[in-house]
Order: C-alpha cells, then structure tokens, then sequence
C-alpha cells in the first residue's frame, strides 16, 4: 500500500509540473454490476452459490496527455460489497469486497474531430477482503494481488473540456481458497480537461 501512495504522490507532482494544464484531466466512471461466488466441494458434492444483490463499482482517475497520441494514466477503483446468503436465515453469510489502483501508459487514436480511441497498458494492484459467519468463517481472508491491468475504449467529445468515455478493463480475477471474485467489466464515465 505504501507503493502505491508514493506511486500517487509522484504521479500528482509530475502532473504539478506539467507546462500544459489543458494536457492535464480527471474523470469519474461507474461500472456494469457484479456478484460474488462460491465455489466449494463437500462429500463428493459441488457447490455453488452467487451473491443476491450486486455491487456497482466506481472509479475516479486522473491524467495526462504529453501530446494527441500518448499520456499517463492512475486511477483508484471501489468494486462495492456483495453478500452471500447460501441458506437464508442459517445465520451463514459471506460477505465480499474489493478496490484497485492502476497506474497506466495510454494511447490514443483520433477517429473524428469528436471521436477517438484508446488503450491503457499498465499495473494494478487490488484488495479482496472475504468476511464469513457461521461456517464460512473459516473463509474469512484479505488478500492482496499485483496484476496486469489492460483496458480498451472510446472517447466522444461533448465539449471543449468534457468527454464521454465507454472502456472495457481488466483487473484481473481474485482468488481465495473457494473463492473467485471476477473484476473485469465495462465502464462509462465522463472525462474533463483544465
């Protein structure tokens, strides 16, 4: 966790130095929603059991444009929480969640004075925290995981200063003993630039 702070504060102090403002920009985007599962085996048996109610994960990011075609990119996402209720009213829960930070090299392609796309290549680093009642404490766990991150997307020029974004991103899978917590998915959001 450390990392990524430093990671942050040299990103926001090179962003401070930038000679551009206009190359400079924040963001916020909301993502398709998820539900957890569980997976385990018992006496031979297959179980598995997904999250009734579903968590929509948010974003918000900041970056910079050395010139139209490449720029930096660090962003935080919140996944949400979920829980799962594998036989209601046994007093048996699992409850889940997770977050990421990315730091990311982006390229972009103009198609239109207002269409464009682009592409993110970097890390990620999330945190799954897996919390049990009843028999599933023993699930109970928060792990930590470095990872790829790789997202595609386009962008649509609505101002000057403001787009619209839509991009599929890929944190990767976080597992856990019998546990598998999927954060890929598509987000749109809305992008403004100083």
């Amino acid at each position: 966790m450390k990392r990524i702070f430093c990671l942050s504060l040299a990103f926001a102090a090179a962003l401070s130095n930038a000679s551009h403002a206009q190359d400079v920009y924040v963001g916020a985007s909301i993502s398709n929603s998820y539900s957890s599962n569980l997976n385990f085996t018992d006496a031979g048996k297959q179980y598995d059991f997904k999250s009734k109610d579903k968590a929509i994960p948010m974003k918000i990011f900041v970056g910079y444009d050395a010139n139209q075609n490449l720029g930096v990119e660090l962003g935080y996402k919140n996944f949400g929480r979920t829980t799962i209720d594998p036989i209601p009213g046994s007093g048996t829960t699992l409850t889940s969640h997770a977050n990421a930070w990315y730091a990311a090299v982006k390229g972009s392609v103009l198609l239109s004075e207002d269409w464009s796309l682009f592409g993110k290549l970097g890390a990620t680093h999330t945190n799954t925290g897996f919390a049990g009642t009843g028999g599933l404490r023993a699930l109970s766990s928060s792990p930590d995981k470095a990872d790829l991150y790789v997202a595609l997307g386009t962008a649509y020029k609505l101002t000057k200063n403001l787009d619209l974004t839509l991009e599929l991103e890929h944190f990767g899978t976080a597992k856990e003993k019998n546990l598998k917590f999927n954060m890929d998915g598509f987000s749109a959001g809305i992008r403004y630039r100083f």
